[in-house]
């Protein structure tokens, strides 16, 4: 057999094994929206790899889905909407085109999206977090982790966030890259953008460095008030105080 004919042969044999190859989907919720799609024809547990794997996006919303166990063969994916279902964790490593994320009102304690680094949204509220990193997702504009169970949240390398929303968690302080930027983000949310924490939790560029053994604190060392248009001033009814240690709080200030 000469060279152009082995070619040929182990093209068609890879061609074919491609083609036969099958993607494991053991929750039924999960087969019969694809189904439902149009891209599996029957419940067995098993559809045509070759069909999922460059399918650009998927609607998997309100499906009691409780296992997504075979999202990592959507090797194409862009777009993933698994909002309101029953899961408990999520691994996306393999989805590296994955550009928005709607995980939210699962149960989730796990989820693995470190390797999503062209992650641009991501809303991953209601759940049962109690750690999530984002290091890697530095395209992030919009990154919703309200009402978990996070202790710490840092968002030092997502620079490019617009719209940030971490109330109802556990955290004191969240790791911010400009300690300015987050406070006026937070003061004068509007369309364009806004930052949203707790009242008891603080910004700063160095939350190790805090103390936070109650929520009656007092961080010392202030070197700026800003008024909500950015200036520096010296008092204000509604102003944003920065500490030498990167601290920012709001204060309202009432003149008699």
């Amino acid at each position: 057999m000469n060279k152009f004919a082995l070619i040929i042969f182990f093209t068609t044999l890879f061609c074919k094994t491609i083609s036969a190859q099958q993607t494991f989907i053991p929750d039924d919720n999960f087969e019969q929206v694809l189904i439902d799609l149009g891209v599996d024809d029957t419940l067995d547990n098993y559809v045509l790899t070759t069909i999922i794997y460059s399918l650009a996006g998927i609607d998997l919303s309100s499906k009691n889905i409780s296992d997504l166990t075979g999202i990592e063969d959507f090797e194409f994916l862009e777009y993933l909407d698994c909002n309101n279902n029953l899961l408990s964790e999520l691994n996306l490593a393999n989805n590296t085109f994955l550009k928005q994320l709607n995980c939210s009102s699962n149960n989730l304690s796990s989820i693995e999206i470190s390797n999503n680094i062209e992650l641009e949204y991501l809303n991953a509220s209601n759940n049962l977090l109690s750690e999530i990193d984002i290091s890697n997702n530095v395209d992030l504009s919009y990154f919703d982790c309200s009402s978990n169970e996070l202790s710490t949240i840092d968002i030092s390398n997502n620079t490019l966030l617009s719209f940030f929303y971490s109330n109802n968690n556990n955290a004191n302080c969240i790791t911010v890259w400009d300690v300015d930027f987050a406070s006026l983000a937070e003061t004068m949310c509007n369309n364009e953008g806004c930052f949203i924490k707790d009242d008891n939790a603080a910004w700063s560029i160095d939350c190790g460095s805090l103390n936070f053994e109650s929520h009656n604190f007092t961080i010392p060392g202030l070197i700026r008030r800003y008024n909500v248009l950015g200036k520096n001033i010296k008092s204000h009814s509604l102003s944003i105080e920065i500490y030498k240690n990167g601290f920012a709080t709001k204060k309202f200030i009432l003149n008699h």
